[in-house]
């Protein structure tokens, strides 16, 4: 996929970009900045480890909770993927009928349950990929594994100025 983001930048033109990633994006963000530094003008990597457990690894708890058996009917995806939700999200800016309607937008759309369990094992066992990068750790109060509208100014005025100080 980091290779897939960076024949994106070559159909489109752009010698280099501010790449920006969440959970699993953001650990394929960090695989374009390994692969392809020069492409990468700012990295932002959030809600994703980078591979060290040092840093950072999914809770054992959350993990045993998740409910990875495959659903049988389309209304059992959806209430998994709203109890899942629950499980990770931002408690106090989690929105039922939003995540709902995505969940239903995604089954919808191409439904194969095998790659929930394959997206989980990819988080899990992928390279580690900590570099002496400079890092700047930002922590949202009440921020979930989700990214609540309520949030995006404050991670926009956090991002800005690094994208600001980078190379043009």
């Amino acid at each position: 996929m980091a290779a897939d983001a960076v024949a994106l930048l070559d159909h489109l033109g752009v010698e280099a970009a501010h790449v920006l990633g969440g959970s699993m994006g953001g650990m394929i963000a960090q695989l374009v900045a390994i692969e392809h530094p020069n492409r990468v003008l700012t990295l932002t990597s959030m809600m994703a480890s980078t591979g060290d457990p040092a840093v950072g690894t999914v809770d054992a708890e959350v993990l045993a909770a998740i409910d990875l058996a495959p659903p049988t009917t389309r209304a059992e995806a959806i209430d998994q993927a709203v109890a899942g939700a629950k499980l990770v999200g931002s408690p106090a800016h989690f929105d039922e009928d939003r995540v709902r309607r995505r969940a239903a937008a995604a089954y919808d759309r191409s439904y194969h349950p095998e790659g929930s369990m394959r997206h989980v094992f990819a988080g899990m066992f992928s390279r580690e990929r900590a570099r002496n990068w400079r890092r700047t750790l930002l922590i949202l109060e009440g921020l979930g594994h989700d990214l609540p509208p309520y949030y995006w100014p404050r991670i926009a005025v956090a991002i800005t100025p690094l994208a600001r100080g980078a190379r043009a």
